[in-house]
């Protein structure tokens, strides 16, 4: 084992037990013709024939900065099975995962939270198990206050005392359970009066006081969205069904095999457009096809009094195409929407195969920090089971609420600024957010970096229909 501490120092010296070292005091950083510092990987030293970034697929960056997928090996190899037997009473089973030592260096404590907000908690003391033994743990969530809304559980393991490698406090295991799935219900303001509808030839024109929202005739696009003055969006809130591919994307083919998700994320048709009075809100359903086959969808928008826009996404696709990147929405935001605040899981991005470490809760973020700076720049800063979400920022952004569960990233960029860099300081600032809402993205795969694919679990596969419900409210 390596002390952590000599992990975040690359002029520290080999400890004595090392059987292999990489000194890194000699690493050299190269200028890539401006005023910029950046790693470089084979080619860009003019080398060739090369590997490009094939061996930079470890769990950390040259410099030893932790990938996202560190917390996710972090959390399979903990030390301790957490099983709840039955979660609202408090019963738990845990099972110790150590070949030769006792559990008796760990102390374990417990949290509820209620739609991200910690409403109790407390410390179990220390639970001596022998190495593969297991034992039944009560816990008292019945002491923490009722609320309403959606409860989770936390039981966690961490180090008594500091150990040479950690320090007290250091969380080695945890599980976390749901106890609750009511969904809190937020009260609706009761609207200013009916919403008017002017159709004109390039567009539908929704309004009421305060706001007004403009709908393609030929996009099928929510094109723009004025709220008290000010235009929430940036660019159109638009279908999108492609990723900047991984590693393993590449490596498998998936630029050519799922080619046709790409150019139908570039271009629709609009087949039919329908408004209808809904008790008071107006509906604008918009029949789209895609050139992906016979792939056709529905984009159906609810504008309600208040300035809520309910958009309800079903894609039904051509089940003789390849698998499906992703399934969901984009739309771009004013920069100073920059701050995201969301209720899923996190902090870190987490995918269909890889989102066990990220815990259920409230989490708050910088846009500019939800993306990582992977070597070669590819999909990153995804987040699985997200309630809700806002991006905001000065004045401007809005909040998401999803019918059921969805998934969303926000970058500082655009998802074809981010497939055509080469390194992460060629992502070029924009004066936008880009925002994806997302009914599901496959998983990352990873089995080997040579041609396996995400396993079919994870695979959004064209033989079914996807559907994405989300309201949009300003903030």
């Amino acid at each position: 084992a390596v002390p952590v501490a000599l992990l975040g120092d690359p002029a520290a010296p080999p400890p004595p037990a090392a059987v292999l070292w990489a000194d890194l005091a000699g690493a050299r950083v190269l200028d890539g013709g401006k005023a910029v510092r950046f790693m470089a990987y084979g080619g860009d030293h003019g080398d060739h024939p090369n590997y490009t970034w094939f061996t930079c697929n470890g769990l950390v960056l040259p410099d030893r900065t932790p990938k996202p997928a560190l917390a996710e090996v972090k959390k399979v190899y903990q030390p301790l099975a957490i099983e709840a037997i039955n979660a609202g009473a408090g019963l738990f089973r845990i099972r110790s995962k150590l070949s030769f030592r006792s559990t008796a260096h760990l102390e374990a404590s417990w949290r509820v939270e209620t739609e991200g907000r910690r409403t109790g908690g407390g410390r179990l003391g220390r639970l001596a198990l022998g190495p593969g033994r297991s034992a039944l743990v009560r816990v008292p969530v019945q002491r923490a206050r009722r609320i309403p809304g959606e409860s989770f559980v936390t039981v966690s393991f961490s180090l008594a005392r500091a150990e040479s490698w950690g320090a007290k406090g250091h969380v080695l295991a945890w599980g976390q359970f749901p106890l609750t799935t009511r969904p809190a219900r937020p009260a609706r303001r009761p609207g200013p009066g009916p919403v008017a509808v002017a159709e004109l030839g390039s567009a539908v024109v929704l309004s009421c006081r305060g706001w007004t929202a403009r709908i393609g005739r030929t996009t099928g696009a929510l094109e723009s969205w004025v709220v008290r003055g000010r235009e929430r969006l940036a660019a159109p809130l638009v279908p999108n069904f492609w990723r900047a591919l991984t590693d393993a994307d590449l490596a498998n083919g998936g630029a050519e095999r799922m080619a046709g998700w790409r150019a139908a994320s570039r271009t629709r048709t609009v087949t039919g457009l329908d408004v209808r009075d809904r008790a008071g809100a107006v509906e604008v359903a918009v029949r789209l096809a895609f050139p992906a086959g016979s792939t056709s969808g529905t984009l159906t928008y609810t504008s309600r009094p208040d300035g809520r826009i309910g958009v309800d996404f079903t894609l039904w696709p051509d089940p003789k195409e390849s698998e499906i990147p992703r399934v969901g929405l984009t739309v771009g935001l004013p920069a100073a929407a920059n701050r995201v605040r969301w209720f899923g899981r996190g902090p870190h991005e987490n995918y269909q195969d890889r989102f066990t470490s990220a815990p259920i809760g409230l989490h708050t973020a910088r846009v500019r920090d939800l993306s990582f700076p992977f070597l070669f720049p590819q999909e990153t800063g995804h987040h699985t089971g997200t309630r809700w979400v806002e991006v905001a920022g000065a004045g401007a952004g809005l909040r998401v609420e999803g019918a059921t569960p969805f998934d969303f990233s926000a970058w500082p960029f655009t998802l074809w600024d981010l497939e055509a860099a080469w390194h992460p300081h060629e992502l070029p600032p924009r004066d936008t957010v880009t925002l994806n809402l997302d009914a599901a993205q496959m998983g990352l795969g990873g089995d080997d970096a040579w041609g396996a694919r995400p396993h079919p679990e994870y695979t959004l596969h064209p033989n079914r229909t996807y559907r994405l419900r989300v309201t949009l409210a300003p903030t």
